[in-house]
């Protein structure tokens, strides 16, 4: 399944582009003389800084690619390690596999745009992740799929969207042809671009250097309400509870970064 779609080329990921886009990776790896497949449904949705009309940090495609490479590139013995990243895909650990052959192909792509309505492109890729996830069932339980070295949250999550997937998913839908790499339903989750429609595309780069500041000081794994309220302040918003979550959001993926 998806083997002759055209792929992603993830050792040329300079050259890919900066579209927010949803994705599917496969991994196909031996087993007893036969072949073990694993899917896992993704998005790359993050913003690109653009400055004087160009784009200066990359976004999209490109920089979830990027980062697939760089995990990838440690291997299977380093991946399937406990301590290896908080956030560690399962499926970065079958397409590392002995014997594996794996690869990544692109299901939508909605075009790069600068402005307010980058946050709108964003959240179709998230939809369109949503849907692909739902029809081919990748978040529903399947042997093997381990969620050992999740958070408690992570955990709890895949337990809802395991429930939500099969209520969701049409009964006559024929099974997928292999394992579910997938844990968490992105609908289930408060999602950044989301709050980036309710809470106004004004730029939030100082509220991040402000997090990224206090996370270096304090290593505070929680952003507590009276430092959210802090924070807002500082850059004149409101108090409201989306402008919270919106900085908590930004403060998790920051946490992500150095693997918490």
């Amino acid at each position: 399944m998806f083997n002759y779609h055209p792929r992603i080329d993830l050792n040329k990921w300079q050259s890919l582009s900066d579209d927010p886009i949803s994705y599917i990776a496969v991994a196909h790896l031996p087993l007893d003389g036969k072949r073990e497949s694993w899917f896992y449904n993704g998005s790359a949705t993050g913003a690109p800084q653009p400055r004087s009309g160009k784009i200066l940090r990359m976004g999209g495609e490109r920089k979830r690619m990027r980062d697939h490479r760089i995990v990838l590139n440690k291997g299977h013995e380093e991946i399937k390690q406990p301590s290896t990243e908080r956030h560690s895909l399962w499926e970065y650990e079958k397409m590392t596999g002995p014997g594996a052959t794996s690869f990544s192909i692109s299901i939508n792509r909605y075009p790069l745009t600068i402005g307010p309505i980058f946050a709108k492109t964003q959240c179709l890729a998230l939809a369109s992740e949503n849907i692909t996830n739902i029809i081919l069932g990748v978040c529903l339980p399947t042997p093997g799929k381990s969620v050992r070295r999740s958070s408690k949250l992570i955990k709890e999550g895949a337990r809802w969207s395991s429930r939500l997937a099969i209520h969701l998913r049409p009964t006559d839908l024929p099974d997928l042809p292999g394992h579910r790499a997938n844990k968490v339903l992105p609908l289930i989750k408060i999602l950044r671009p989301a709050l980036s429609l309710l809470t106004g595309s004004a730029d939030w780069d100082a509220a991040e250097s402000n997090l990224r500041h206090h996370w270096q000081g304090t290593r505070a794994l929680r952003l507590e309400y009276d430092d959210q309220t802090r924070f807002l302040e500082q850059t004149n918003r409101a108090t409201s509870t989306l402008n919270r979550h919106r900085l908590i959001q930004m403060y998790e993926s920051i946490l992500g970064e150095d693997g918490f």
